[in-house]
């Protein structure tokens, strides 16, 4: 029976040159996004099928699912294109984003009529970011909205379905080919098919809240840990596409060399997106450099480095950094902080000693001058008219 329905839906075809079109720009895959999961053909349950015949899917689901990396590319603006010509039927636009949470159905979403047997449904919108009202004609291209995470989107996603009557008959936008009859593509061309284990993002940050909400946010990458201002040093890799039996292994190396720790956690299941992460209490490292390595079933992953230093100038995280902060610096014996007024400045090394400076405000901004520093980071301790305390951090690149 089921067939027998997908049949009389698609006895109605668009036209060959009115085929579906990606809902989503097709150059930003495995780049922006990728497909987290394809519809399910299957309706045993606990038996899962896609287009292609295989396990590659989530049980019962009935759309095509695409992920963005981060939530910062969702605040960018991902578009949300119309996948044919057709009438806007209904839209929701109200729903707030980064609930990270399930069970809240579809969120925004748009949905469009193509024909009286074909209708697309485009979900987890961003708030606000309709660009269609009711009834409105749209055609194939057109961007109707943006990717967001809304409803039960944990991450930034878009939850693209097709279907055959009016929220209902739901079709596989890639075809299905191991049906009773089989039944041919819809989304021609659709995304590249692929299942393949890859690495998408990895960083080292501090955060002691150590979950999936603080990287899905992307803390920013630290180059430098403190014993005094943070209470972990965390080192993390973001994946798609880890099959069960799959390992992931972190390793430690202290600045001496020694390997401080060697840890392996092959996975039990299949995961189509995800995170691997490792930390360690500042208090344990030793000041210097520390290399974190991570290995995928033996082969090298990603590699990064950072300095666990003691103390930040004696300033404390919170205090404001100034912005810029962009470095290596131009000159190698002064910086110019822009629109920027001191009644007293300090110049500190990573290890917290203090080294001599002279400052002078200018119609510019505050220039800070030295003289025979070494190569290497610095940290500036700034005081404002108003007598605020700042901080920026320089590296100075003598030639």
């Amino acid at each position: 029976m089921k067939y027998i329905i997908l049949l009389f839906a698609l006895s109605f075809p668009l036209k060959a040159s009115s085929q579906l079109a990606m809902p989503i720009d097709p150059a930003g895959q495995n780049k922006d996004w990728w497909v987290w999961t394809y519809f399910d053909n299957d309706t045993t349950t606990g038996s899962v099928s896609n287009f292609k015949c295989a396990n590659y899917v989530y049980d019962n689901w009935h759309a095509l699912v695409f992920v963005l990396k981060n939530l910062q590319l969702m605040d960018k603006g991902i578009p949300v294109l119309a996948a044919a010509g057709g009438t806007v039927t209904n839209k929701l636009d109200t729903f707030p984003d980064r609930l990270k949470r399930s069970g809240n159905g579809y969120g925004n979403f748009i949905r469009i009529e193509h024909n009286p047997q074909l209708y697309t449904l485009y979900a987890y919108l961003r708030k606000g970011s309709a660009r269609v009202k009711d009834g409105q004609v749209v055609k194939k291209g057109d961007t109707i909205g943006f990717v967001g995470s809304t409803g039960s989107a944990y991450e930034a996603r878009l939850y693209f379905r097709v279907e055959g009557a009016y929220n209902s008959n739901f079709l596989d936008p890639l075809g299905y080919l191991c049906g009773s009859p089989p039944y041919s593509a819809l989304l021609n061309p659709g995304p590249i098919y692929d299942t393949t284990f890859g690495l998408l993002d990895f960083g080292i940050t501090n955060h002691a809240q150590y979950s999936d909400d603080t990287l899905i946010e992307r803390p920013p990458t630290l180059s430098e840990i403190s014993v005094t201002d943070d209470d972990y040093a965390s080192a993390w890799v973001e994946y798609k596409n880890v099959s069960a039996g799959d390992n992931i292994e972190r390793i430690w190396i202290a600045p001496k060399g020694n390997i401080f720790s060697d840890k392996q956690d092959p996975s039990s299941s299949n995961y189509h997106f995800g995170y691997f992460r490792t930390f360690y209490p500042t208090y344990q490292l030793d000041t210097g450099i520390w290399t974190v390595k991570f290995l995928f079933n033996g082969d090298s992953l990603c590699q990064m480095k950072f300095h666990v230093v003691q103390v930040h100038s004696g300033v404390a995280r919170t205090t404001p950094i100034i912005q810029p902060i962009t470095f290596p610096q131009p000159a190698k014996d002064h910086v110019t902080i822009n629109g920027f007024s001191a009644k007293e400045a300090r110049l500190f090394d990573v290890d917290g000693i203090e080294h001599p400076i002279r400052f002078e405000n200018n119609p510019e901004g505050t220039t800070i001058s030295w003289q025979n520093l070494s190569k290497g980071a610095y940290y500036l301790s700034i005081t404002d008219e108003r007598g605020l305390l700042h901080r920026a951090k320089i590296m100075v690149t003598p030639e």
